[in-house]
């Protein structure tokens, strides 16, 4: 059992006299990690993230940005004029921007004395603690990234529009609750109409394996369940279940995103949920560089405060190259 005294000193000792995160000394300033702690955070928010992973990031020290983007229309090529006559019609590149306005979240831990006192971590407690909030963080992230709607969310997801709401802009298929993996054409028919509603030019010379199909973890789930199924003469089919190689449809990728909302709806109850069909590079997540961590010693309340604030937010460079479904019926299990 520590004396107060003791007590004291190692508090003094984790929070204020080692190089860690939570100490002054080795931050910025006022509690801004510098750029080493600031790219560390960010790795550590994406190892157990699945859409932010793959997607574009981008980052910089504005709160509000314009990224620049250009494209040319469908034809380039054009009829020349006759021999002898001077060809004067071109083709200018149609520019636009993507605008970045970051909305702030914060990050609040609050740490008993006694969590400090009994900790197995010992002195590599801090860096443990900080790893476990980053990880929580970027997973939570992901959730408020894919799940946000200023229409429909409430509480920390109707503060920005989320991937999904941005995607559906352009192109949105209704699955009008059709029970998926309940049979062949119920299965394929979710895909088939995400694909149809995809303009083909950004098909072309395209590598379908940089492609994605953003599902529920439950239709992932799902569609292994059924191509075990319908490939059980295969000794590999079971494949899909026990070694969790990667699923595929038309070449493109079939992910689960386990943050990914879903409702509960029916009688028996089932769930509806949604799915995206996109390139990943396409999405963009913008996180400003002044993070900010900082740790309060509070003696009479026998805690430590810690305060986290990023500011981020998500958009998609071109609403046209993706395709949102949405009211895809599932209940885990379905055969």
């Amino acid at each position: 059992m520590l004396t107060n005294e003791q007590l004291l000193e190692e508090l003094n000792k984790k929070f204020f006299g080692n190089k860690s995160i939570f100490t002054d000394s080795d931050l910025a300033s006022a509690g801004l990690l510098n750029t080493r702690q600031l790219n560390q955070f960010i790795d550590e928010t994406l190892e157990r993230a699945v859409m932010r992973k793959e997607c574009r990031h981008d980052s910089g020290a504005e709160k509000t940005v314009d990224l620049d983007k250009i494209e040319f229309a469908d034809l380039l090529i054009q009829t020349p004029e006759a021999e002898g006559t001077e060809h004067t019609t071109t083709t200018a590149p149609s520019t636009s921007q993507v605008n970045i306005s970051t909305i702030e979240y914060l990050i609040a831990v609050d740490l008993g004395w006694s969590s400090l006192r009994n900790s197995i971590e010992k002195a590599g407690f801090e860096n443990k603690l900080m790893k476990r909030i980053s990880n929580k963080a970027g997973t939570d992230l992901e959730a408020v990234a894919v799940n946000s709607n200023t229409v429909t969310g409430s509480g920390v997801y109707d503060d920005n529009a989320g991937w999904f709401q941005l995607g559906a802009t352009d192109h949105e298929v209704d699955h009008a609750s059709g029970d998926f993996a309940s049979t062949a054409d119920k299965t394929i028919e979710l895909f088939d109409d995400m694909l149809d509603a995809l303009p083909k030019k950004y098909l072309d010379g395209a590598d379908l394996k940089a492609w994605r199909f953003y599902v529920h973890v439950d239709i992932e789930w799902l569609y292994r369940r059924w191509l075990t199924a319908v490939g059980a003469t295969h000794a590999g089919a079971m494949n899909y279940l026990i070694d969790n190689p990667p699923v595929f449809y038309q070449g493109i990728p079939i992910i689960g995103v386990p943050r990914l909302s879903r409702s509960s709806a029916g009688t028996p109850s089932y769930y509806l949920s949604k799915a995206m069909l996109c390139n990943p590079k396409n999405l963009i997540e913008y996180i400003q560089t002044t993070m900010q961590f900082v740790s309060e010693n509070k003696p009479r309340k026998r805690q430590i405060e810690i305060t986290g604030t990023i500011n981020v937010d998500w958009q998609i460079e071109e609403t046209d190259a993706v395709v949102v479904a949405k009211d895809i019926k599932h209940v885990l299990g379905t055969t």
